[in-house]
Formats: C-alpha cells, structure tokens, sequence
C-alpha cells in the first residue's frame, strides 16, 4: 500500500487470500458443498480527479463438473471528478460533478449441489419367485456439462449535486447480459420428472435510471426531503441456446400461458387473440373455431387464415417485465413532528388474470363483475364468457396491465421532550404508522403484484391481495 498526498497521484494493491479461499456450505434440505474464492483489487486515484479500479474474482463451487467449476470474473472502473479540475474553481453551480464509466463479469452459482450429476434412487427391491433383486433407477434428468452464469454488465453515469447541496442526483445507462442463464426446462419424458436445469439463454437488459433528492433547510424549525427515481428497461431474450422457444406459465390445466423466445421478453405471455363471444350456433358455423365451441364462448382469431383454429394461432402480448419503474419519497420535519411518505410503482407491463376462468373448478375466487355479468343466452355480452365446464384455452381475455401506483407506506411521529417527562428516558416518540393503504391500477384481480420465476412470473390463480395493515406505538430510548 502506499499513499501520496492528494495533489499528487496515489495508489493502492490489495491482494486477499480468505482462509485459502476454501468455504464449506450447507443448502436448505442439508446438502453441502464447498465454494473457494480468491481476488486481487487494485485502486489508483491521480490528484484527486482521476479515478481507476480493478478487480479480478477466481471462484469455484462443488455444485459444478470437475471440468466446469471454475469461473473467472475480471472487472474495472474509471472515474473523472470534474470538480476538481482547474477550469472548475471559479463556477459556483455545481458542488460536485463526477463522471463514471465500468465494465464486469459476475457469476452466478446458485443451483442445487451435484445438479450435473445422475443420482438414481437406490434401496430398490423386486421379488422373482422367493429371489428379492435389488436395484435402482433413475428418477431425473441432469445435464453434465452444468457452467457458471455470467452476467457481463456496462454501465456508464453521472453523479451531481449542486445549489449547495440542495439538489443531488445520479443519472445512469446501463447494459446488462445474462449469458448462458441457468433455469429449469420443461420436459415430457414420462418417469423423468417434468423439467431439466441447464445453461438456456442469454437475457439482455438494457435501460436508463435516473435519481433526484432535494434537501431544502427552511429555517431552524421546518425541513424537508423530497427522494425520487425512475428507470426505463427493455428485456430482450438473444439467445436460447436449446434451439427452440420455451413454453412456461402452468395454468394448472395442462396449459401454459408464456414463452422464451428470441426477440422477446423473457416469460412473455403466448395466448390466442379473441373478438368478442359466440351469441349463437349460427355464428360458431360461420366461423372458424376449436370443436368445443358452444354459444357463450370467446372467439379465437384465425391469425394465420388457414381455416383452423389450433397453436399456429397463438402471439406474444407483453410480458410481466415492466417497462418503466419508479419510486418517490418525502420527509417532512417541523419542531418536534416528523412525517413521511412512500410511493412505488411500474408501468407498461402485463399480468395474466387466470381468476377470470369460470372454467376452473377448484377456483373459488371468482371475480364478481366476471360471475354477475357472465353471458347468458339472449343477452349479447360479447366482454364476459358463459360459464362452462370446459378448460379455457389461454386467450387475451385474461391478459390485463400490470401497471400500478402504491401507496408504500404512511408514517406520522411526535418526539417527546425527555425532560418532561422521567429523568430516566433520553428520548420517546409516539408514531401512527400504515402500511400499503391505497394502490391505483386497472387490473381487476386482487393484486398486480406477481413476481416469482421470471419465466413464469405474472399469473394469478389462487393468491391473495397484498394486505393493508395500520400502526400506532412508542419508541423509548432510556439513558
């Protein structure tokens, strides 16, 4: 290590070896397996104003292939202080301008232990006569040549603040690959379980974030904060690397509702096209359907026009991958009273309200308008399908915005003189509090709010409303 003074130039070599690099691990259901890790980070700063740092990770974990299990994950960082330059003295706008620029790899190992490895199920017995045969067999499928996942990411950024610090922020682009991504593949094989892990895909996300805070000082007695953040993303599938679009999004009806596909989001919803309901017999003859179709049904568009209603008719329409995020915060102090609000919400993604499915048998949670405004005969509904006992296929009729704005949290506080009150005490304050009060969204189900795997997230069948729940206490600090 050596350190120069900061007109000078000054720099920094770290090397660090953690107990060999060698960890022991223990998954939830008790297997272990071992990770090692060792890295060199050097940091190196010229007058104050240039900045540089690298890093280089060599991490290994027992849950890949002899052959697989080492990763290597360089990354570096520049930055240029802007404020610190010369030309800079005599502005008096800015209190700090930085420039930002980076570029890594991270591995991601997070799989079962000895997921490339076939383990039958042994203890297995069959009588022949009185001979008992012992033997085991093989209940999986595994993919031997299992590899790390390697997020490759670059991201350029300005960081701000200006008005005596008043006003700061951070502005940022961002490109994020995932590459050889690891996830479950869905199978058909009978006897092998119904999906495989594997190196699938390389997801690309691509996008601008951009943070502001205000800090204002009014005077001795009354402050505030304003927070706020919004970021642009766009999720692209470029590679799937089985050669072929992956099917995901169970409906528990022997359906499924979204695909990976290249050119796509990944876990974009896959459904069929509808124009309005069946009234009559006549109009189910005039037109092309699937052979179930009864009056009250909706009809399917015949996309590519060959007369047929089947899987050549189904399209991508969005995906559970919001397009925009953001976020607000404010904080206000005024003598002895503090206040504070908390907003979140997404935009421009889609949720799949499998609820609307009359057709599901063991779902009780059937929305009302969908029930009480059902089709029925002689009322020409052409929004809500009759009720039947027919398995719905996945159709647009269930795809709805996801977008959403939530009241995040709501909290209201009072600071006790401590003098006042007992010797004893340094500091109290009462609070009311709520959390999650008011959410505005056009979905009709009971919440937008499905994440889960990102191939499949965005469905609801059976889950419940995030609930509401509202607080009042006393914190006490004694001396």
């Amino acid at each position: 290590n050596k350190n120069i003074p900061n007109n000078k130039s000054a720099w920094k070599l770290n090397f660090t070896d953690t107990a060999n690099g060698q960890q022991n691990f223990r998954d939830p259901i008790g297997n272990y397996f071992r990770r090692e890790s060792y890295f060199i980070r050097t940091n190196y700063k010229f007058k104050n104003k240039y900045l540089v740092n690298a890093t280089f990770r060599r991490d290994a974990n027992s849950n890949f292939s002899a052959s697989n299990r080492w990763g290597n994950f360089p990354s570096i960082g520049i930055g240029w202080i802007v404020t610190n330059e010369q030309f800079m003295e005599k502005q008096t706008l800015f209190n700090n301008l930085k420039f930002r620029a980076s570029y890594g790899l991270v591995g991601n190992d997070v799989i079962r232990p000895n997921a490339f490895a076939l383990l039958p199920q042994e203890r297995l017995f069959s009588y022949f006569g009185t001979n008992r045969i012992d033997g085991s067999i093989v209940t999986d499928i595994v993919d031997p040549n299992l590899q790390w996942e390697v997020v490759k990411e670059f991201d350029a950024g300005i960081e701000f603040s200006l008005l005596d610090n008043q006003l700061s922020g951070e502005i940022d682009f961002y490109n994020k690959v995932a590459t050889k991504a690891l996830f479950r593949i869905p199978i058909v094989e009978v006897g092998f379980g119904n999906s495989f892990l594997t190196n699938a895909a390389n997801i690309a996300n691509t996008g601008v974030e951009l943070g502001l805070q205000w800090n204002k000082k009014v005077n001795n007695n009354f402050n505030y904060t304003i927070k706020g953040n919004i970021s642009y993303n766009k999720n692209e599938v470029k590679n799937v690397g089985l050669g072929r679009a992956l099917d995901f999004g169970s409906l528990n009806n022997g359906s499924n509702a979204t695909q990976t596909l290249v050119g796509q989001p990944i876990g974009s919803f896959y459904v069929y096209r509808t124009n309005g309901i069946f009234q009559n017999n006549d109009e189910i003859n005039a037109y092309p359907h699937v052979v179930t179709a009864v009056p009250g049904d909706l009809k399917i568009v015949d996309i590519n026009n060959d007369g047929m209603i089947n899987g050549l008719d189904r399209e991508h329409v969005g995906s559970y991958q919001p397009t925009f995020y953001y976020g607000l915060s404010n904080t206000i102090n005024w003598k002895k009273i503090d206040f504070s609000v908390d907003v979140i919400g997404v935009a421009g993604n889609k949720v799949y309200n499998g609820k609307k499915g009359l057709r599901f048998g063991s779902n009780y949670n059937v929305e009302y308008n969908v029930a009480n405004d059902r089709w029925v005969p002689g009322s020409n509904n052409n929004t809500n399908p009759g009720a039947s006992n027919v398995t719905p296929l996945p159709t647009d009729y269930f795809i709805e915005s996801g977008s959403f704005v939530r009241v995040n949290n709501i909290t209201l506080g009072y600071n006790f003189s401590s003098k006042k009150i007992n010797k004893h005490i340094d500091k109290m304050r009462f609070f009311a509090s709520t959390q999650n009060p008011f959410i505005y969204t056009k979905y009709t189900g009971f919440t937008p709010e499905l994440p889960g795997n990102q191939n499949e997230a965005g469905i609801e069948l059976n889950v419940y409303p995030i609930s509401s729940s509202y607080l009042v206490g006393i914190n006490i600090q004694f001396k």
